[in-house]
């Protein structure tokens, strides 16, 4: 179905107030409607464009409950009626191209409306990625192209951990289409091009901001995956547990390294003496040198430690154990009690090393 008929009506639902967003989003979340009465009133590509362009504008003053609101019509609209592969009445462009206009005028500019625009590309990524739809390649690509933007790529990067990310309006309760496949979707439109791009860039920014965006990714993969790749993956989580000023990279990456290391031990193996001190690192909270990491890290990097003696070699450990134990001692003294609890357990654990040798 091709775009149709202007909008001038329908812009104007869009303002900074006086509309319910929540009454409107309803209207198409509610399967028991008729379907064909959006389409009978007008076509669904013309109201996305309406949305699309509302929120990359620079006339735009919407309240952030309204650019929510818009975000989510927006994104029911591209995943459950297929409006960016509709064409705009008269010409042979879609959403894609207008979201590709507005990301190139953003990315020189700075302002706050420049960086509604990147969010919008997410937001719109992550309808598109859930449904599969054709659209998905094309707006992975302009992320990615956007991680080295140097006013907005760190925030471009930290983006990607949208697209997976439990949403409350892309769900099959709300009969949204979300395909099985498009966590290993992303995975090769995405996150092997970063893996790559952090690997191999001399770029310390672009560096950085690649193993931001590839953590937003694995975090949200599924325990199968996550084994298959695990050689690729394990030096990403390594490396993301040092990623200074972000709170969910950090814990994402223990989390993550926590539930892979069952999954594929004779990986972790081969880093051992990395994830010792990457966990210990992590751990380390003392009045002279206080954690950069939240209690939940901190408690979920002591778990880590006590998930290689159950499934590494006892003999492996036990030429680490005389260091660790005193790291140990230190955690079983941090102001929180769930560390110290956790510290206990740990070293338990690693001191009955001496029993399974």
């Amino acid at each position: 179905m091709s775009g149709g008929r202007p909008l001038n009506v329908l812009s104007s639902w869009f303002p900074s107030r006086g509309k319910s967003f929540d009454a409107i989003k309803a209207t198409f979340i509610d399967n028991t409607q008729d379907i064909k009465l959006l389409e009978e009133k007008f076509e669904v590509v013309d109201v996305a464009r309406a949305m699309l362009e509302n929120l990359t504008s620079h006339n735009s003053d919407c309240s952030p409950f309204a650019r929510r609101s818009i975000f989510h019509f927006l994104q029911l609209l591209v995943n459950k009626f297929g409006a960016a592969k509709q064409t705009i009445g008269g010409t042979d462009k879609g959403l894609v191209h207008i979201m590709t206009q507005a990301i190139e005028q953003a990315s020189s500019n700075k302002s706050k409306q420049a960086m509604n625009t990147y969010q919008t590309l997410a937001y719109f990524a992550a309808a598109s990625l859930a449904a599969l739809d054709p659209s998905t390649n094309p707006l992975i690509q302009l992320m990615l192209a956007n991680i080295g933007n140097v006013i907005y790529g760190r925030k471009v990067a930290q983006s990607f951990r949208l697209l997976l990310s439990p949403s409350e309006i892309l769900t099959k309760e709300n009969f949204c289409f979300i395909r099985p496949l498009r966590k290993g979707r992303l995975y090769e439109l995405a996150a092997k091009p970063l893996i790559a791009t952090w690997r191999t860039s001399q770029d310390s920014f672009v560096k950085e901001n690649a193993l931001v965006a590839v953590v937003g990714i694995i975090a949200f993969l599924e325990p199968a995956m996550l084994a298959d790749n695990s050689a690729d993956i394990i030096p990403v989580l390594l490396e993301g547990t040092k990623i200074q000023d972000d709170k969910f990279a950090k814990e994402a990456c223990t989390k993550v390294l926590l539930d892979i290391t069952p999954l594929a031990p004779l990986i972790v193996e081969q880093h051992l003496t990395s994830v010792i001190d990457r966990m210990t690192d992590r751990i380390r909270n003392t009045y002279d040198a206080p954690s950069d990491s939240s209690v939940q890290c901190r408690a979920m990097a002591l778990e880590v430690l006590l998930k290689l003696t159950e499934h590494v070699k006892p003999n492996l450990l036990l030429k680490k154990k005389p260091a660790l134990m005193r790291e140990l001692d230190f955690a079983l003294e941090d102001v929180s009690f769930e560390v110290r609890h956790k510290a206990e357990r740990c070293k338990m654990g690693w001191f009955n090393l001496l029993d399974a040798e």
